[in-house]
């Protein structure tokens, strides 16, 4: 029976094998984490789609979702950093996203955000 620690590395369990590295379940929890970052970045789209259709914003994913050599998990969230919110909605806004991703959703007004996340939109972020 293999079990994953972790760090997602995974070694075996039975009595002939204890603690031997087994390449094929970190291969699968590889494709795992790679198929979850999949359906961030699809719900983050979605996310982005609504916001611009409804509140004409300009949307930007930042984080582990834009940036493929950074780890991502189930604990992952979505950054997304967005333009032209109106700032008297930004909770009701909050709400209504919410419900769109299994994954936690942090949304951060441009006109808010710090030195260091317009410095990520500029060099890693992706416009959606």
């Amino acid at each position: 029976m293999a079990k994953m620690s972790r760090d997602t590395e995974h070694k075996t369990d039975d009595d002939t094998g204890a603690g031997k590295y087994d390449p094929v379940g970190r291969l699968r929890a590889r494709r795992f984490r790679e198929d979850l970052r999949q359906d961030a970045e699809r719900d983050a789209r979605k996310i982005a789609d609504h916001l611009k259709q409804t509140y004409g914003a300009t949307v930007y994913c930042i984080g582990s979702v834009a940036e493929k050599d950074r780890p991502f998990s189930s604990r992952s969230d979505i950054d997304l950093v967005v333009k032209g919110l109106p700032r008297n909605r930004y909770f009701a806004i909050l709400a209504e996203i919410s419900d769109m991703s299994e994954f936690g959703v942090d949304l951060i007004p441009y006109e808010d955000a710090n030195e260091l996340a317009i410095e990520m939109v500029k060099t890693v972020g992706i416009e959606l």
